[in-house]
Order: C-alpha cells, then sequence, then structure tokens
C-alpha cells in the first residue's frame, strides 16, 4: 500500500449529519436534565441559592456554563462519547482517528458555546474539514461512528 493509501485509510471518516444533529437534540435533552439535577442538589445544599440564580443573571450564566462544561467534559474525556453519542454509536477522536487529549476536549467544549458555531456542517458534503462544525475543527477532533461489529 502506498503512503497515500495509508494516509486515506488512517483519516477518520466524519459521522454523518443526520446523526450530528440527533446527538445534538438527545444532549441538549441530557444537558437540561443534568442542569436540574445539580441546581437542585445546589439547592438542597445552599439554601436561597434559586432565588440568587433567577435574579443575578452573572451568577445564573457562570452557574450554567460551569454544568455544561461539567456534562460535556466529564463524559467526552471519560469515554469519548456524550449521551447523544452512546445512541447513534459515534464517538470522537482526534483527525489522526486516535483518542483526544483532555485539552482538545476542554476546548471543543468552550467553543460549543460560541453563538452559530455549528453552521459550518451544512457547508460542502459534510464529510470534509469544511463541513464540520467550529468546535471539531478549531479542536483538532471530529465525530466518527462507531464500526459494527460483525
Amino acid at each position: 500500500m502506498d503512503e497515500s493509501a495509508e494516509a486515506a485509510a488512517e483519516t477518520p471518516i466524519p459521522a454523518p449529519r443526520g446523526k450530528r444533529f440527533l446527538n445534538l437534540i438527545v444532549d441538549l435533552l441530557g444537558f437540561y436534565v443534568f442542569l436540574t439535577g445539580v441546581l437542585m442538589a445546589i439547592e438542597a445544599t445552599a439554601p436561597n441559592f434559586m432565588e440568587r440564580w433567577k435574579t443575578e443573571q452573572g451568577l445564573a450564566i457562570a452557574t450554567n456554563l460551569a454544568i455544561f462544561f461539567l456534562y460535556y467534559v466529564g463524559n467526552e474525556a471519560l469515554t469519548l462519547r456524550s449521551p447523544g453519542k452512546w445512541v447513534t454509536r459515534t464517538r470522537v477522536v482526534d483527525f489522526g482517528g486516535g483518542v483526544p487529549s483532555f485539552s482538545q476536549i476542554a476546548i471543543r467544549t468552550l467553543l460549543r458555546q460560541l453563538p452559530l458555531e455549528w453552521l459550518p456542517i451544512f457547508a460542502g458534503d459534510g464529510t470534509g474539514a469544511s463541513g464540520l462544525p467550529l468546535h471539531d475543527r478549531w479542536s483538532g477532533t471530529v465525530v466518527v461512528e462507531i464500526p459494527k461489529r460483525d
């Protein structure tokens, strides 16, 4: 096998757009369930927290961002998969097809906070770098399908 064929065999193929969209929907639902659970636990241990959370916008934003970060980094750093990726049989890999570093997972999670960062997924045919959302492209990661075993 020549070098270009070997490189093509090692290059991860991004998961289809439909699976990525389903990941987003499942993960949004999962995040809101997780957020609710964490806020209930905080309220149980810190009385009046929810009153402050409802009235102090900065506290609400910081709390939500911290919980969002915990949801994604916790899932993807430990298992390379969020709940949405478990449903669609996909996972996160680096551009070489290997396990992404913790910093890559953290960066991809932070980039998810950018407004409309997912729009590039509609560019191109969805299989190349032009079709990757910014949280994939800028963190050097990609979501791929997990092959079915025979």
